[in-house]
C-alpha cells in the first residue's frame, strides 16, 4: 500500500518548495513575506522586458507556478475551515470525541477525513468546505463551485463505508452501519449553498451542534422508551440535519 500524506504534510512540503524558489530568484531581496504570486509577477515583468511572453517554456512555467499558488492557497483555506469547524464542534454538550485529519485504509488506497465525531447518536463523517463562491449540489449529487466539481454523494458513501469497516469489529454489536452518518459543513456564511440532492445533510457552523445535540437527545429518549411505557424513535439523521435548499 502506498504512503499517504495528510493535507498538513502536503502544505508543509509545498511551502518549503515555495520558499526555495523565492530565495533562488530574489536572492538578497528575499523576504519571508513573499509568496508565489510575487514570483509570477516578477517573471512576467522580466518576460515582457526580454520579449519572452510567447515562449512555450515561459508559458508552462507560469502555468505551473499558478497551480502551485492555487494549491497552497486552497490548503491554507481548507485548514482555516477545519479550524472553524473544530471550534464549533468542541462546543457539543455531553460525551463526544472529535478526531481531525485522519486517514483510513480503503482497499488499495486511503480515505481522508476532515473531521470524525463520535457522539451518543452515532459516528459522524464531517466534510468541511470553505468555499468563497456559491455552491450548487445537483439532484445527482454533483457539487459544483466555480470550475470545481465532484460527486459528493459517491465520495461520502465511500468514506462512511470505509469508516464502518474500521470500527464494526470493535463495536461489540452496539451499533450498525446505519449509525454512521455523513454531513457537509460549510464554514463560509457569505457563500450560498443550493442543495438539490437532499441525501447528505448540509450544515453551517451555527447549526451543526444543535442538530447533533437534538439527535443525541432523541437517542437518549429512545433508550429510555425501551425501558418505560413508551418508545420514542429518533429521526433519521439526514432529516434532522437538513437545511433549506438555498442556505
Amino acid at each position: 500500500m502506498s504512503k499517504t500524506y495528510t493535507n498538513e504534510e502536503i502544505l508543509e512540503r509545498l511551502k518549503s518548495l515555495e520558499g526555495l524558489l523565492l530565495e533562488r530568484v530574489f536572492e538578497t531581496s528575499y523576504s519571508e513575506s513573499l509568496r508565489t504570486y510575487d514570483l509570477i509577477d516578477h517573471l512576467r515583468s522580466k518576460a515582457h522586458d526580454l520579449g519572452l511572453e510567447g515562449e512555450d517554456t515561459y508559458t508552462a512555467l507560469i502555468r505551473d507556478l499558478e497551480k502551485l499558488s492555487s494549491t497552497i492557497g486552497g490548503l491554507i483555506n481548507g485548514r482555516r475551515g477545519e479550524f472553524l469547524a473544530a471550534k464549533s464542534l468542541r462546543c457539543l454538550r455531553g460525551n463526544s470525541m472529535l478526531l481531525c485529519n485522519i486517514a483510513l485504509p480503503n482497499g488499495d488506497s486511503f480515505e481522508e477525513y476532515d473531521q470524525v465525531l463520535i457522539a451518543r447518536s452515532g459516528i459522524y463523517v464531517i466534510e468541511v468546505k470553505n468555499y468563497r463562491n456559491d455552491v450548487v449540489i445537483d439532484d445527482g449529487g454533483i457539487l459544483r463551485c466555480g470550475l470545481h466539481s465532484y460527486n459528493v454523494g459517491e465520495r461520502m458513501r465511500e468514506k462512511m463505508h470505509a469508516l464502518w469497516d474500521a470500527v464494526q469489529f470493535s463495536s461489540d454489536g452496539c451499533m450498525t452501519e446505519e449509525d454512521v452518518h455523513g454531513m457537509l459543513l460549510f464554514v463560509n456564511n457569505d457563500a450560498s449553498v443550493t442543495d438539490l440532492f437532499h441525501r447528505v445533510p448540509v450544515m453551517r457552523c451555527g447549526q451543526i451542534v444543535y442538530s447533533i445535540e437534538d439527535a443525541d437527545r432523541c437517542d437518549e429518549n429512545h433508550v429510555l422508551g425501551r425501558h418505560g411505557s413508551h418508545q420514542v424513535r429518533p429521526p433519521r439523521t439526514k432529516d434532522s440535519g437538513r437545511v433549506s435548499n438555498a442556505a
